[in-house]
């Protein structure tokens, strides 16, 4: 299989020499252009599947070039994600508008989270994913979808349950691994909303739960909407690896 490659518009030198030894050590081929209008010939050139966007660049600004980007016939299907200094909401939702697919503040991001957000934009790319690991721990989220990635399935992560839901009803992963305890709505919630909507095909999607929490109290919506449950102080996570494996050989 072809590698990956990804195209970084960025004039941080530090950052650039980081992002590049961490995505060539994961397998990208890496490019990199430090001002706009060498960012903007570069995705002309070579046409990258994901571009690492800056907005405050020579030349050309990071707002012009997702403008551009955006509107050109051969480069506007491209995930941009914006790595950025600001991170006021009515920028990032500005941006989200004009067509970037993700928006990390520097300040706040490591270098683990840009990969997180290619290999969900990835994934995006290739169609329905084998396996949502949907957990707000970075660790255990990591640490799962990576060990799920090497041995060839296609992983999204999210981190909140609004998203969770939003994704299991958009993307219609085969397996979901789902916390109970998550920013926005619960694993239970989660749960209830989706026993409820139509377009849900539980067939298709089987939802294992890795959770702290017992969920006794909802007992018959957990056995009702999900195949499995791992409580996290007990679990090994190549026994989740195996758990899935077997659900996916098996639609």
């Amino acid at each position: 299989m072809n590698k990956r490659t990804i195209l970084i518009i960025e004039d941080e030198e530090q950052l650039i020499l980081a992002l590049k030894l961490k995505l060539e050590k994961d397998g990208f081929v890496v490019e990199t252009a430090d001002d706009g209008a060498l960012g903007m010939a570069k995705a002309e050139s070579i046409k990258p599947d994901i571009i690492l966007l800056d907005l405050l660049l020579p030349k050309v600004k990071g707002e012009e070039i997702l403008l551009y980007l955006k509107k050109h016939p051969d480069l506007k299907k491209i995930p941009v994600i914006i790595i950025s200094n600001s991170g006021q909401p009515v920028e990032i939702k500005q941006l989200l508008a004009n067509g970037a697919d993700d928006y990390l503040v520097k300040a706040d991001f490591t270098i683990d989270d840009i990969l997180e957000r290619i290999y969900n934009s990835l994934a995006k790319l290739e169609g329905r994913p084998d396996v949502l690991v949907a957990e707000d721990e970075t660790f255990l989220r990591t640490v799962l979808a990576k060990k799920l990635r090497l041995i060839g399935f296609r992983v999204i992560t999210t981190m909140d349950g609004d998203i969770t839901l939003k994704t299991i009803l958009q993307m219609k992963p085969k397996v979901v691994l789902l916390d109970l305890l998550m920013p926005g709505l619960s694993g239970i919630e989660v749960l209830s909303m989706l026993s409820r909507d139509s377009s849900y095909d539980r067939s298709g999607t089987r939802v294992i739960i890795l959770s702290n929490y017992s969920g006794k109290e909802h007992e018959p919506i957990i056995k009702e909407m999900t195949v499995g449950y791992f409580i996290k102080s007990n679990f090994d996570i190549d026994d989740i690896v195996v758990k899935v494996k077997e659900l996916l050989s098996n639609p």
